[in-house]
């Protein structure tokens, strides 16, 4: 039962463990890396390519349970199909392959591995009293040979050899008395001293001997006595690092186990590959249009799918046309198409749209001003000019200036017949002229110093 004390200790795993893998908020979505007849689907982790999309619903049928309130399920692989008990994580989503929506379901495949990593991350430093809540883990850990959880979430030895050293008979020294015991069996029955038939059936731990009988659960015979000698406490625990503790570890983990590492913020490896099922085909809607001639034509289009690992691939699509007339009489007709196998995925033309010509737009109206406001102005400035508005704004000027009088300005305000207020001559006094003179060079005088001197 007990392995080498040395092989245990000192053992030495190089367990690789992924420094990115999928957490509970992952599971929301998957990566999908889309081409135009093609889709691969990975998990929503790192180094992983694709763009990000929403997980499905846990579709009817699924092999497991939900894990958390995600889209993924948990579960071991069906019977039958060749896997046995191995473990497993699913989800469903829907991916564009060739402008169809395809639906799929992926799985992934567990290892043991992964699980190790994941109560690594989840349990740190591994054992302790936080893994005490992980029912399902503790039950997985205390089913095996040689190790258990106790009530202080410690990893212990669960044998009663484990700290000792056996010897019978002066010979080797073993890890189980029943191997020494055995040893030294062997030996004198290889001297003729003990019959052939005889075997070692049982260890009386109380009194240091072995069982020996004519046959196993046969008749007595004799007892065998032992030595044994303490090489470690039997009472500590295994030190806390998964090279100590995953050589005991060899059944297959429970579906269970996977949740309680996600509830803590622990974190799964999975490969970045997983095997994707779905349809073979999917039927497109059926379009009805009746004719000219009055036979009614059903067309319908149904496009082929295949998957290969985490890949879908458009395969053909096929469009079945039938057409019937009045007297009941129809005929259908089938075509096909599939991309050329030899080109590559990325050089595809499925379903290639091709523009056709546009008609000729009809002329929508006539432009009454082809020249725009330019032209208007050109043709249009004149008359204003020579309307009484225009000829207003003329008399506001100053007129009838003679040399050493002072301006005087006339405005005639016979606008129009309704609007006639007379001729108005307006003559400032000329003293006005002479002080506003005398403000503009003083204001000229202030402004040149400034500008030179400053200030």
């Amino acid at each position: 039962m007990m392995r080498s004390i040395f092989a245990v200790l000192g053992l030495g795993l190089a367990l690789a463990l992924p420094a990115h893998a999928i957490k509970k908020p992952d599971l929301s979505s998957f990566r999908v890396a889309s081409s135009p007849r093609s889709a691969s689907i990975g998990p929503n982790q790192a180094g992983v390519a694709g763009a990000a999309a929403p997980v499905g619903s846990i579709p009817a049928g699924h092999v497991g349970s939900q894990v958390g309130n995600s889209g993924w399920y948990v579960g071991t692989a069906p019977a039958g199909s060749g896997t046995g008990a191995t473990l497993l994580m699913g989800h469903a989503g829907d991916v564009f392959v060739a402008g169809t929506k395809y639906p799929f379901q992926a799985g992934y495949t567990v290892d043991k591995l992964a699980i190790l990593a994941g109560i690594a991350s989840a349990f740190s430093p591994v054992g302790g009293a936080a893994i005490l809540g992980a029912t399902a883990l503790v039950q997985w850990i205390n089913s095996h040979d040689g190790i258990r959880v106790n009530d202080q979430g410690q990893f212990i030895q669960d044998d009663p050899y484990w700290g000792y050293e056996f010897r019978s008979g002066g010979l080797s020294w073993h890890s189980r008395p029943d191997s020494a015991c055995q040893e030294y069996l062997s030996a004198e029955q290889a001297k003729g001293v003990m019959h052939p038939s005889l075997v070692v059936d049982g260890v009386d731990m109380v009194n240091n001997r072995c069982v020996i009988r004519w046959s196993k659960g046969g008749s007595f015979f004799d007892y065998m006595s032992f030595i044994k000698r303490q090489v470690l406490d039997p009472t500590q625990p295994l030190p806390k690092s998964l090279d100590d503790i995953a050589p005991y570890l060899t059944k297959d983990p429970s579906p269970n186990i996977i949740p309680e590492i996600l509830d803590r913020g622990g974190d799964i490896p999975l490969p970045s590959s997983p095997t994707i099922t779905g349809p073979s085909q999917i039927k497109g809607p059926v379009t009805t249009t009746t004719n000219p001639d009055g036979s009614v034509t059903r067309r319908q289009t149904t496009t082929n799918f295949s998957t290969d690992g985490n890949r879908v691939t458009q395969t053909s699509t096929v469009t079945n046309t039938e057409t019937c007339t009045g007297d009941g009489a129809c005929s259908t007709v089938t075509s096909t198409t599939a991309p050329d196998p030899a080109a590559p995925d990325d050089q595809q033309q499925d379903d290639a749209a091709v523009d056709t010509p546009l008609p000729s737009v009809p002329k929508l109206y006539e432009r009454k001003y082809p020249d725009g406001i330019v032209g208007i102005w050109n043709s249009k400035s004149q008359q204003l000019k020579e309307t009484q508005l225009a000829s207003f704004v003329s008399t506001l000027m100053p007129t009838g200036f003679v040399a050493g009088t002072c301006p005087s300005w006339t405005f005639d305000l016979n606008i129009a017949q309704w609007a006639d207020m007379g001729v108005h001559v307006v003559e400032p006094p000329c003293w006005l002229w002479g002080v506003a003179k005398t403000l503009v060079i003083i204001s000229a005088l202030m402004l040149a110093r400034s500008l030179i001197f400053g200030g």
